[in-house]
């Protein structure tokens, strides 16, 4: 059973100095400006405060602050060592001091203060919890967890919890959530701390952060949290939740229920009912479809396909999991892109994977979101596309991807201040994704506005040099504005960067032939390992050495291959050579693309 950790009994407040420590809310105030601690650096200063004037032996304190769990002395050293330094930078030893060989002893005098626990201390006169933004919260992020211990389990089993948390958050109105996609970046551990926390939580454009540490020892879980308000970078409150793992979904759903509370939103009834649904009765598919995510998240080839491997995995372990079927569908849809699977097989099996999600939840607007994203890409049934998109839109309106992909449609039908405008908006929704924010870059491209799209990657590339697919895009931008020379360059560093993507070959062998290369371009299209076998990238390369006879007989393979890349056909400039020719009318037509 979980249970929520009691409010401590006795005094409200501890006083030493001009600190005060916020028993209840789990704050350290000086002179009423909060102090930022991690949960771990709090226990270990409330344990020695309440002992004022004893020797705390170190065993005793590990063990009081890290029960049941393997915990070393450094670890313990380590928070005394921040707390020394927050305390008083100047003379760290004022008020902890080291006995050698038995501990450490509190030095200031304590003062136990009554007060309503309710209320933070310490905060300036006529403050109140609503002043510090908890009240005024309705855009929020849910970081990952940080394990207690650094360990593959821990990192799954903290993302794990958020991504919960953020499925049921996103079914609220009255609540923009942060998707998961936004926030996987952080699963490899974010520092904690309100400062760091209010940063990342302004970098997502959100006016709350829930973040906290999980900690699992044999069969028992104990999970703290706090909300942090952005704007003035004081936690708004603070809870820890204790149980069995085997309760983890009942956590869960606890943890989202405080949420609500404390926010202050009313749910519907359909909203409330959604949160006694766990995701899955099965816990190790839970566990396999979190570290697919986390694998789908980082976007390569080799990550993909373990990401679908995983997924299928979870189905198997629970063949009515609606959300590994929906995860399989938009690992399958990215595949042809970062690899070299072919476009009909993948998409089919996306479209299979999408719809079996529906038929067992047709809640799930990621799932509706991949299905019309295969009903765009795949069927080209245009109307089925716009309607799944708008329907996923209307089911979670937080989530970027349905944005991200319906503006890659609105671009395909030549709609660009509609295209621009919804990757605008998925940008917004998610303001650190370097996809999203290449996409919109490529929306200014396609409308043929090509500085804005020029400037726009340059600032994503300044951030992520490393980032492949942003220099994908720089290679078609500066071909098209004549600068073959920063053409090739970038469209090289995508092939260093990407390796075998067949998208970054075409990138690169176009702004070869666009500059004069034409042995190299030529080169890029030979047969053998590492071919470029996607019709529409090939035919990329041929019209870029002008051989456009070889280019349509590519572009009508990539018609029927069903390549993403073909319904951008009528909208492309680099493809503006073919245009004049009786045959492209006819291409259009077949992609019911007549009207760009």
């Amino acid at each position: 059973m979980i249970q929520q950790d009691p409010v401590p009994r006795g005094p409200a407040f501890l006083d030493f100095g001009d600190f005060r420590l916020d028993l209840a809310n789990r704050l350290l105030y000086r002179a009423g400006e909060p102090v930022d601690l991690t949960p771990k650096a709090f226990d270990t200063l409330l344990v020695l405060v309440r002992r004022a004037g004893q020797v705390v032996p170190k065993d005793a304190l590990i063990e009081e602050i890290w029960p049941s769990s393997y915990v070393s002395e450094a670890t313990l050293s380590q928070n005394i060592y921040i707390l020394r330094r927050l305390l008083d930078p100047e003379d760290t030893r004022r008020w902890i001091r080291t006995l050698p060989r038995r501990g450490y002893r509190f030095e200031g005098e304590v003062v136990a203060v009554d007060g309503d626990p309710a209320a933070p201390a310490g905060l300036p006169e006529g403050a109140s919890a609503a002043s510090v933004g908890i009240a005024d919260i309705r855009s929020l992020a849910v970081l990952p967890l940080r394990p207690l211990r650094q360990d593959e389990e821990g990192v799954f089993l903290g993302l794990g919890i958020a991504d919960a948390v953020i499925t049921s958050l996103s079914n609220l109105r009255q609540l923009s959530v942060r998707a998961t996609s936004a926030i996987l970046r952080y699963a490899d551990g974010v520092e904690g701390g309100g400062g760091d926390v209010a940063a990342i939580g302004r970098d997502l454009g959100v006016e709350g952060v829930l973040e906290g540490t999980v900690q699992r020892s044999g069969s028992r879980l104990r999970v703290t949290l706090q909300l942090i308000s952005v704007a003035s970078g004081v936690p708004c409150w603070a809870e820890s939740f204790r149980g069995d793992y085997d309760d983890l979904f009942v956590a869960q759903d606890a943890v989202a229920r405080e949420v609500v509370r404390r926010l202050r939103l009313t749910l519907t009834q359909g909203e409330a009912s959604s949160f006694a649904r766990p995701p899955t009765e099965s816990l190790e598919a839970y566990r396999t479809y979190v570290r697919g995510r986390y694998s789908w998240n980082r976007r390569s080839a080799a990550d993909l396909r373990r990401a679908i491997e995983l997924f299928r995995q979870a189905v198997s372990e629970d063949p009515t999991y609606a959300r590994a079927y929906s995860g399989l569908a938009d690992a399958l849809i990215l595949l042809p892109f970062y690899g070299s699977a072919r476009p009909t097989d993948a998409f089919r099996q996306a479209r299979e994977a999408a719809r079996r999600a529906l038929e067992l939840d047709d809640r799930l607007a990621e799932a509706r979101t991949s299905l019309a994203y295969t009903d765009f890409i795949y069927s080209r049934d245009w109307p089925a596309a716009e309607s799944g998109f708008l329907r996923s839109l209307e089911q979670d309106p937080s989530y970027p991807t349905a944005c991200h992909w319906y503006a890659f449609m609105l671009t395909a039908l030549g709609r660009h201040g509609e295209a621009i405008e919804m990757a605008g908006r998925a940008h917004h929704l998610d303001p650190l994704s370097l996809v999203i924010s290449t996409d919109l870059a490529l929306a200014y491209y396609f409308a043929r506005r090509f500085e804005e799209a020029q400037a726009h990657l340059a600032g994503v590339v300044e951030v992520a040099p490393d980032f492949g697919y942003a220099h994908f895009a720089l290679a078609l931008c500066f071909s098209q504005m004549g600068r073959h020379d920063d053409a090739v360059e970038a469209g090289r560093r995508a092939v260093e960067i990407l390796g075998d993507s067949m998208a970054a070959r075409a990138a690169l062998g176009f702004s070869l032939a666009r500059g004069g290369q034409v042995v190299e371009a030529r080169s890029l299209l030979g047969g053998g390992d590492g071919a470029l076998i996607g019709g529409s990238l090939r035919a990329l390369v041929l019209t870029g050495l002008g051989d456009s006879e070889s280019a349509f007989d590519e572009l009508d393979l990539a018609i029927e291959d069903r390549s993403r890349f073909a319904v951008l056909l009528g909208v492309w400039p680099a493809f503006d050579p073919l245009r004049g020719d009786p045959r492209f009318p006819d291409l259009l037509r077949r992609l019911s693309l007549s009207g760009t």
